[in-house]
């Protein structure tokens, strides 16, 4: 099968391309700077697909891209939640989407798969997330607006029959990241404090979000959802896995949600004035302190995968991190390579 795949120089775009054409397929990018790709895929050690220049805000341009192809895989996306960027959002989330999806199956591809947000569908007040889960935005940011809207979109096309399956991946992470993820970002804090609080966090790897997606396109067409969370941690769990990885004591501050959460609406004032990558606003920290986890269990079974071993994703992670510069050796107990 022949696939386009869009948001191939991002961290799941080019997880899953190496995984697609691992698996036989013929794989071709949407990319604006054919040099980025380049150096993606020469950093996971692959192949380069071939490169169509174009933008998926450009209806032209994806026409294109898409032509020749069986199927499409879209990922990209802009992860942005200051309100100065609403426009560029909403440009690229969800006209870049109807761009892509709905040419798509205008032009009869019959394999469709787009990657939103387990955060597209989560309420706080409604209760675990699953397949069946209505879209949501939980704090109104420009990014769950966008994701939102976008889902209610995709839910009508699927309605109408069109054979387009999505995936819903919890908190992405893993190693050989193009550009650092608010995650990857975290990760250096948390390596030695770790905020006690309500609520958790659901990891998936990166490398077993791409296998759901390989999995996805062996099927038949379809429209389906899949949802695919990962390991459920509380806080409390995360900084003891930290500990048991590395070696290491992990100081552990106590909060309460509330607390976490006026200190989100803090840091939504600061980044008005004074803009910062650290993952401090209100949409934040209201996901991590009221998160109630999801449910992959059809994901696993009707796709027949399975997720690794969380420790074994922050210990690659984390060891990645530190070969390409983003975390000193101090922090990483006894993952810190041998001098020997």
């Amino acid at each position: 099968m022949k696939i386009l795949v869009t948001g191939g120089t991002g961290f799941i775009g080019s997880h899953t391309a190496v995984a697609l054409a691992a698996a036989g397929h013929e794989v071709r990018l949407l990319v604006r700077t054919p040099e980025k790709a380049k150096r993606v895929f020469e950093a996971l050690e692959a192949d380069l697909p071939e490169c169509v220049v174009g933008d998926i805000t450009d209806a032209a341009s994806v026409e294109t891209a898409l032509s020749g192809c069986d199927g499409t895989f879209h990922a990209a996306a802009l992860v942005a939640l200051e309100a100065r960027q609403a426009e560029a959002v909403a440009r690229t989330n969800f006209d870049g989407t109807r761009n892509v999806v709905g040419q798509a199956h205008r032009m009869g591809l019959e394999h469709i798969v787009y990657v939103s947000s387990t955060s597209a569908l989560f309420d706080p007040e409604g209760g675990m997330i699953g397949p069946d889960s209505e879209p949501a935005s939980v704090a109104g940011s420009v990014y769950s607006k966008s994701k939102a809207e976008t889902e209610v979109w995709l839910r009508k096309l699927q309605a109408g029959g069109a054979p387009v399956s999505a995936s819903y991946p919890g908190a992405v992470l893993g190693p050989h990241a193009p550009e650092l993820t608010e995650l990857h970002r975290s990760l250096p804090l948390q390596l030695r404090l770790v905020p006690i609080t309500s609520g958790g966090i659901n990891f998936v790897d990166v490398r077993d979000l791409a296998a759901i997606h390989r999995a996805a396109f062996e099927r038949p067409p379809e429209a389906a959802r899949w949802i695919a969370g990962g390991a459920f941690l509380t806080w409390s769990d995360l900084a003891d896995l930290l500990e048991e990885i590395t070696g290491r004591r992990i100081r552990r501050i106590r909060a309460s949600g509330p607390l976490m959460r006026g200190l989100g609406r803090v840091g939504d004032a600061v980044k008005r004035v004074v803009p910062f990558g650290f993952p401090l606003t209100y949409e934040a920290m209201t996901t991590a302190t009221r998160w109630p986890g999801v449910d992959s269990s059809r994901t696993l079974v009707d796709l027949d995968v399975s997720f690794r071993e969380l420790r074994e994703t922050l210990a690659d992670t984390i060891v990645w991190m530190h070969a390409a510069g983003h975390i000193g050796a101090a922090p990483l107990g006894r993952l810190a390579p041998s001098r020997s």
